[in-house]
């Protein structure tokens, strides 16, 4: 697996893989720059190296390499992330990957194989014509009819099954990948999905993972519309249909818009809206979000106006609310219930209300004062039982004073009081923890001065992963003890160790020291990642003047917090040995007390 990664590594360049995600511009020497696309922000502080093939995040602390970048933007594993860059680069895999990896691969090309068959007897097949014909009606065309890949099951009982059997597939991979149904009488298998129109459910890179199937006559006894179970491939909380298709719109209009039905997906792209995807009926979950915020940190939602349909919009809004994202609703207008019935009658329509969408607090003010403002006791009561809760959602304190003053000016009441009833709304937080919290900070230093600390040791890094020219200098000056205790101790540990065992001018520094914390402290592989990538922007150019300068600020600045940590950590040995009464224990750390004034 290692040599099939190094090859990988060294046909594929990080800034042309990472071009056809997010748009690099150039930054200082060999490096480039974007806004991250992993968090909202204005000004970039995602870093490319090219020449370290690595990447970084200064905002929200995300980094890595190729792998790492495509396994977050795609939402793969690590074997998954493998195969699809030795695609691109031409590379053969071996059968390196895990049990399940290898049978998510069998069941995947069943699965996607299927839906091509679908598709072929929904273009050819005479059983196919009331199919085609719904879908005329609908007005879905060719065009759209291929991008989504629609398909249709026949209405018999065995003809998917008849044909994976002859591409050589098993009975019981076909019921793993969802598409069969074991018999009663344990005599075979039949079609799970038969006379319905076939939605197949993508992944984000376009594989297909699952279906939606929608009945063409009306029955009793099956649902109209009915999906895959969940399977090795298909989680319906982790996947959105159509987002295969909407990740460039998304990207070039800066937001995502969620509706509740697969046709609703096909009617928008056929007006000319592309980044919309379908939560298939459901409300939004966790999993979908961290899904979103790879793209993008707007939502626009806009959910069927029935009961159902208002429900999981209201749970799916909660959830974006606390994760902090931009959510704002599509309200349709009077006599519309879908986006598909908008577009149906006019695409402005939806173009429409796609522009004039509001943001959620806006929308839940709106359902709750629509029709006045409230007179009596009762009424205000009941307006702040609904509104509080979504108000205390709110993670940016601006806003959530902002819309306290406008519920205080709705019920006639002073903000102060809102905000008493919100501070005991959240007051279910756990005391146990605050106290915990506190008595941890008695023995440590200041967060401010905890914060210093951190940055001077990470200036020190900066220094050290691009400065050759000091490193003798800071290993000299510098010991261990004067860094923070965590990661950055052991990680000064092994640069030293490094510096002591190779020669320079014969070896490269980084890549060895970079292999060393690999295999003894992979957890500050990351950081160090990181603050390469920094040094490389902040020092890689400056003066050995300037960067001797800087070195002198930030060794006095550890010097000086590294011992007022170490007395810190004699005050609490002190006070432990004076309860045990350990004479000798207290006269030993008197004395390094002292040395330390």
């Amino acid at each position: 697996m290692d040599s099939t990664v190094e090859q990988i590594k060294q046909r594929l360049d990080i800034v042309e893989i990472m071009n056809e995600y997010i748009k690099l511009l150039p930054s200082t020497g060999n490096s480039m720059k974007a806004c991250c696309p992993f968090h909202k922000e204005k000004t970039p502080s995602f870093y490319v190296s090219k020449d370290k093939q690595l990447w970084t995040c200064f905002g929200c602390g995300e980094g890595g390499d190729l792998f790492t970048f495509v396994m977050k933007m795609e939402g793969m594993d690590f074997a998954e992330t493998v195969q699809y860059l030795a695609e691109k680069a031409g590379v053969e895999v071996q059968r390196y990957k895990s049990v399940d990896t290898n049978i998510k691969v069998r069941l995947s090309e069943l699965i996607n194989l299927s839906a091509r068959f679908y598709n072929k007897v929904l273009e050819d097949s005479e059983s196919a014509v009331k199919a085609r014909e719904y879908l005329k009606a609908r007005g879905v065309k060719d065009q759209e009819s291929e991008s989504f890949l629609l398909g249709y099951a026949p209405e018999a009982w065995d003809t998917l099954v008849t044909f994976l059997k002859k591409k050589g597939f098993h009975d019981q991979e076909m019921v793993d990948a969802g598409v069969a149904v074991k018999r009663q009488d344990g005599s075979g298998v039949f079609d799970r999905f038969r006379d319905r129109i076939m939605f197949p459910i993508c992944d984000q890179r376009g594989k297909v993972v699952g279906f939606t199937g929608r009945l063409l006559k009306e029955a009793k006894d099956e649902g109209k519309y009915i999906n895959t179970p969940q399977t090795l491939l298909y989680n319906k909380s982790q996947v959105l249909y159509g987002l295969h298709l909407a990740k460039t719109a998304i990207k070039d209009s800066g937001y995502i818009i969620i509706v509740e039905g697969n046709m609703d997906v096909i009617a928008s792209h056929k007006a000319g809206v592309g980044s919309v995807v379908a939560s298939s009926g459901t409300a939004l979950t966790i999993e979908q979000l961290t899904l979103i915020k790879r793209f993008t940190n707007t939502i626009l939602i806009s959910f069927d106006a029935d009961a159902a349909g208002q429900k999981a919009a209201k749970r799916g809004i909660d959830l974006a609310i606390e994760a902090g994202m931009d959510i704002r609703v599509i309200t349709l207008p009077e006599g519309f219930k879908d986006p598909d019935d908008c577009v149906t009658k006019d695409p402005k329509i939806w173009k429409k209300a796609i522009a004039e969408a509001t943001d959620a607090m806006t929308y839940y003010f709106k359902k709750v004062f629509g029709k006045g403002l409230p007179n009596t006791a009762v009424e205000k009561k009941q307006a702040g039982q609904t509104l509080l809760p979504e108000i205390a959602r709110l993670q940016d304190p601006i806003e959530r004073s902002h819309w306290i003053h406008e519920l205080a000016i709705r019920v006639s009441m002073e903000d102060r009081i809102l905000e008493e009833a919100i501070v005991k709304f959240k007051s279910g937080q756990k005391k146990t923890e605050v106290k915990k919290e506190k008595a941890e900070v008695e023995v440590e230093l200041p967060q401010e001065e905890q914060n210093r600390h951190s940055r001077l040791a990470e200036a020190l890094f900066e220094l050290i992963a691009v400065r050759s020219d000091i490193r003798k200098i800071i290993f000299e000056k510098v010991t261990v003890e004067l860094l923070p205790s965590g990661h950055y101790q052991p990680l000064y540990e092994t640069a030293v160790s490094v510096y002591n065992e190779i020669n320079e001018k014969d070896a490269d520094y980084f890549s060895i020291l970079r292999q060393k914390l690999a295999q003894n402290h992979p957890d500050t592989v990351g950081i160090f990642d990181r603050l390469s990538l920094k040094g490389e922007a902040s020092y890689a150019q400056v003066s050995e003047e300037a960067v001797l300068a800087d070195l002198q600020k930030i060794i006095e600045g550890l010097l000086e917090l590294g011992k007022k940590q170490a007395r810190l950590q004699i005050t609490r040995q002190l006070a432990q040995a004076e309860t045990e009464g350990d004479s000798l224990k207290i006269e030993e750390l008197v004395k390094r007390f002292d040395e330390l004034q």
